[in-house]
């Protein structure tokens, strides 16, 4: 707990594009800065059924204080605010423009909030060179300042509570946990078989993969919380819908449809799969504090911006490999992500596992010995501005 006031309050503001991942992130740093550093926390959000899907504990109501966070309805006409309720400091969330009259309020302050911009994860070396700069209002005396999640110092870390790695390590340390977590989802693999998690954006390269698990020399248990890929397992199956909790058999394939999860108990499922398919922003930085091997399906962007992105966190991902282990994985990754013939994927992961298991807990040590994103912007928000 941090030693400063609780009384010092942030407001945090997030809109929701698609796909969970803004809210996603929001709703987990604002958590964490209540728990663990005593803080008043406001979020300000624009949809609040996003955050029911993830938390089924909220509900829709204008205003609700859930898990230690004031939640409040962002309206498309924003209120006037008091001087006195604008926050100490202020997040806006993947640049998503805070109200103009909220910023008024923030001027008229006697001493005015830090302002940041949360930025979106990027490995890409430009990050470092824009984390923690700072952009003077055209019109008022006020600071917005930069603030990159990111990979090493150089940026603002990544998101992981205090207590993660321990819960993790507990659930992968003792198979009866393991077995016994699993077995409460309603899941009952095989003995030796492998436990693989499938979240995905809709894919081409998902046919190819499924044909490949179902023709595997092990038994492959494949679970797929409800989400965007859905109906195309169904189509493969030829399916006019999958049910919950029931398992679907081809070959070597099991196939097992999950409801969307609450965060917290997703992040248990990861730590109890072999191999994590994940996608985004969210559930991509909470399989690698899983330390299991993972497949990212990064957010497709236009003119495949997002292509070079995958590189950038390629080459940091692969960076302590050999050559052909480097290459394995960025086959992987690429095939996964650009559409294109699969056939050959799952057998590399397979070929690959041994040593990615072993890398992947590297690499998540290597994560873990540096400040969380959380505690460093907290921190970051202490320092006078210049």
């Amino acid at each position: 707990m941090n030693n400063q006031p609780s009384t010092e309050h942030w407001d945090i503001f997030c809109r929701v594009i698609d796909n969970f991942g803004d809210i996603g992130v929001c709703w987990r740093f604002a958590r964490q800065l209540s728990a663990e550093h005593g803080l008043c926390v406001r979020l300000w959000l624009d949809d609040l059924s996003a955050l029911k899907k993830i938390w089924p504990d909220a509900c829709l109501d204008a205003e609700q204080y859930l898990a230690g966070v004031y939640v409040h309805a962002w309206p498309d006409t924003f209120p006037l605010i008091s001087v006195d309720d604008v926050a100490d400091v202020v997040v806006e969330a993947f640049a998503c423009d805070i109200p103009d009259s909220y910023v008024m309020a923030m001027s008229q302050r006697p001493s005015p909030p830090r302002w940041f911009n949360l930025e979106y994860l990027s490995a890409e070396d430009w990050t470092q060179d824009y984390h923690a700069l700072n952009s003077m209002h055209p019109k008022f005396t006020l600071n917005k300042t930069f603030f990159f999640p990111g990979f090493n110092q150089n940026t603002g870390g990544l998101l992981r509570e205090k207590d993660l790695l321990f819960k993790r390590d507990q659930f992968q340390s003792n198979a009866d946990i393991r077995t016994r977590t699993l077995n409460h989802f309603g899941i009952e693999p095989q003995a030796n078989s492998l436990v693989v998690s499938l979240f995905s954006y809709e894919n081409e390269a998902l046919y190819d993969l499924l044909d490949s698990m179902k023709q595997s020399d092990r038994v492959v248990h494949c679970l797929i919380p409800d989400g965007k890929i859905r109906p195309q397992v169904e189509y493969w199956l030829n399916l006019d819908e999958m049910h919950e909790g029931e398992l679907y058999t081809s070959g070597q394939l099991h196939l097992q449809r999950l409801p969307f999860l609450q965060q917290d108990i997703y992040d248990t499922l990861l730590f109890c799969c072999d191999i994590n398919f994940v996608r985004g922003e969210d559930s991509f930085v909470r399989a690698q504090w899983a330390a299991r091997p993972f497949i990212w399906h990064i957010y497709p962007q236009q003119e495949n911006a997002h292509l070079e992105k995958l590189e950038a966190f390629l080459n940091l991902y692969t960076k302590s490999l050999k050559d052909n282990e480097k290459q394995t994985i960025r086959s992987i990754f690429l095939a996964w992500n650009q559409n294109l013939g699969a056939s050959h994927l799952w057998q590399e992961i397979l070929d690959l596992l041994p040593i990615w298991k072993e890398h992947s807990q590297t690499w998540c040590q290597q994560l873990s010995s540096q400040p969380d994103l959380v505690e460093n912007l907290v921190h970051f928000s202490r320092k006078p501005l210049y």
